[in-house]
């Protein structure tokens, strides 16, 4: 900025904006305000620009932040606030003569029309009515309903003559009428250059001097987005200026904001959900969902928004509609947020009205439950009766998202034999025309819970739709549905004993399982202490367990007498340990309940005649050194192992 700016000379600028300094609560000291020149709002090379960016530094504790702010300037050389340079106080009213002139205009389908309605302009007309001359010209040639000859001399010269008068009394019009004339030269290329500038000019002085609301800022905003001017130096002054005016954010204008601020301004989102967070108890169901949806398109996860959101629904689902409820659900799944509020709310709703609910909410409802990893008994049993009575009108994804979750979460509705009948008729009516990937997923889910789909088992494990199998696209999905049709094998072969598999799918199992790394190096820790407790070679690491997809972390084998074999001496007739770590996300999250997955693992290796071992990952690391971790184990396998 090339202004000589001072400490003195934005000191009134920096009164307007001391509310910005007082919202950290990190420190008992009192905030120091840093002030320092960043950059001019827009061109150099125009002498008509009346505002000025700067930033101020806010510093709480070690808490450092830089935000921009609007300040006011006169020319390159001095920085007073001057009185002539503050928009005026002549804004006219609309005289009754302006409101009929604009009426005549909407009955003129032509540019020679309105010409005619003017005559010749002459000081007689006034700014508001060259304002709608301009609307009607532009909306004449939006809709392509004139055909007239704008480079004719007359023509020129009036438009010449109507923008200069336009820009001598800009200063007369309403913020309203103002706006349109800003929508026009917006939508016209042909407007003149130099009114553009005293319209900007008038804008930006009514920016500094704070005669614009909230809401007539985000609607200049849109303005300029929905024409694809979203860098527009004006825009960014707009939303600096609401940053810098953000109390004023209230109830009313809230939802205006979210909507109109533009992805690359989010830098005041912080400030923006602190007002929000204020203002919450005081706005409708679809305030709260608006401002839930433009947190998804500008990607804002706010925790302590989301759980504001989450207790404002508990208290108020009795006043929020199916469709809101399903709107903030969708959102909670979108930023993988987990709030006891919100299944308290759906625990009390779903149940509650169980016979009037839409199926995308208990569809949403489940699979918020599934994603989160979260056991609710009441939302699922509810959802199992809405399926049982009314599942024939389920979609496809409705189906997947209520069916997988049982088997997923290894849960068991009351209503079972019913809940699995109504499944099997549904999905056998479908079979043909479902998605091969959720079709498989749902399958193998059942599989988790000991319900092995035997009537599909020959129409999927058949070359045919092996085939189809094959021919997915996505390398990603196609390897997924490979490790559901290895639960459906396995889970067949193991649990129901003489069954005909018609053909035998094989798959390679290592790509299924990827361990995170506090599991490897955890894994890592106690592979060392089992060196010192039984021999480096006396034991297997990352095993899968034979024909089946179980992962196995340690496996050891042992004689008769409970001497470790080592796995290059073992002999059919030997015991095998498996010891399998169990991560926290093996469980659900509000119980110790174990999920599906890994119950039929635990189920399969067993069936296997393995002695299973689970090390809980909440006691390995309370195990800090190497002589505990020898310990620990010892003491875990005394039951299996006879130690020397």
């Amino acid at each position: 900025m090339a202004a000589r700016t001072t400490t003195r000379g934005l000191t009134k600028a920096a009164g307007r904006l001391s509310l910005l300094c007082k919202h950290s609560r990190s420190s008992s000291l009192p905030p120091k305000k840093f002030l320092q020149c960043a950059s001019e709002s827009s061109d150099s090379t125009s002498g008509r620009k009346v505002l000025s960016l700067s930033s101020i530094v806010l510093q709480d504790g070690l808490d450092i932040q830089e935000l921009p702010i609007i300040v006011r300037k006169l020319d390159r050389s001095m920085f007073p606030f001057t009185k002539h340079m503050y928009a005026s106080d002549d804004v006219k009213k609309i005289s009754e003569s302006d409101v009929y002139f604009k009426t005549k205009l909407q009955n003129c389908r032509t540019v020679k029309d309105i010409f005619k309605q003017l005559e010749v302009p002459s000081d007689k007309v006034t700014a508001y009515s060259i304002a709608f001359t301009l609307q009607r010209i532009c909306q004449l040639k939006q809709s392509h309903m004139s055909a007239d000859d704008f480079d004719s001399f007359i023509s020129t010269a009036i438009m010449n003559e109507l923008y200069d008068t336009l820009s001598k009394e800009i200063s007369t019009l309403s913020n309203e009428t103002l706006f349109s004339v800003v929508q026009c030269y917006l939508n016209m290329e042909s407007f003149d250059v130099d009114c553009i500038l005293h319209i900007n000019e008038e804008v930006e002085k009514r920016l500094g001097d704070e005669r614009l609301s909230i809401s007539e800022l985000c609607d200049l905003s849109d303005m300029f987005l929905r024409n694809g001017k979203e860098d527009s130096d004006l825009v960014q002054n707009v939303w600096i200026h609401v940053g810098n005016r953000f109390k004023d954010i209230d109830e009313k204008n809230i939802t205006n904001v979210y909507s109109s601020l533009p992805l690359r301004h989010r830098y005041i989102l912080k400030m923006i959900s602190k007002q929000f967070m204020r203002c919450l108890w005081k706005l409708q169901p679809p305030d709260v969902v608006s401002v839930l949806s433009e947190m998804v398109r500008l990607n804002s996860k706010n925790y302590m928004v989301l759980s504001n959101i989450g207790k404002w629904l508990f208290i108020n689902m009795a006043a929020v509609s199916q469709e809101s409820i399903m709107q903030i659900v969708a959102g909670f799944i979108h930023f993988d947020y987990s709030d006891v509020h919100l299944i308290r709310a759906l625990e009390w709703y779903i149940p509650s009205r169980v016979e009037k609910l839409d199926p995308h909410l208990v569809a949403l409802s489940m699979e918020y439950c599934r994603s989160r990893r979260y056991l609710s008994p009441i939302i699922m049993n509810s959802a199992a009766e809405h399926f049982i009575n009314r599942g024939d009108n389920y979609t496809h994804l409705q189906l997947y998202s209520v069916l997988r979750p049982y088997g997923q979460i290894n849960y068991q509705p009351k209503q079972r034999g019913k809940f699995f009948l109504k499944a099997e008729d549904v999905l056998s009516r479908e079979f043909d025309k479902f998605d091969v990937v959720h079709l498989i997923e749902i399958m193998s889910s059942f599989a988790f819970l000991g319900r092995i789909p035997l009537n599909f088992m020959k129409q999927i494990l058949t070359p045919s739709f092996l085939s189809k199998v094959q021919g997915i696209a996505d390398s990603e999905k196609r390897e997924q549905v490979g490790m559901w049709l290895e639960v459906l094998q396995s889970s067949a072969i193991l649990e129901r004993s003489g069954i005909k598999i018609p053909q035998l799918f094989r798959v390679d199992k290592g790509v299924y399982f990827h361990r995170d790394q506090r599991h490897v190096c955890i894994a890592k820790f106690f592979s060392q202490a089992l060196d010192d407790l039984i021999g480096a070679t006396h034991y297997r690491t990352s095993e899968i367990g034979p024909n089946t997809f179980c992962y196995i972390d340690f496996a050891i084998h042992t004689d008769g007498q409970g001497k470790v074999v080592a796995p290059s001496n073992a002999s059919r007739n030997d015991r095998r340990i498996a010891i399998v770590i169990q991560m926290p996300e093996f469980h659900c999250v509000n119980t110790g309940h174990l999920l599906g997955e890994y119950a039929t693992r635990n189920r399969h290796l067993k069936l296997y005649k393995y002695n299973l071992v689970e090390l809980p990952y909440g006691e390995l690391i309370e195990q800090k050194t190497k002589e505990n971790r020898v310990a620990y184990l010892e003491e875990k396998l005394q039951k299996y192992i006879k130690f020397q």
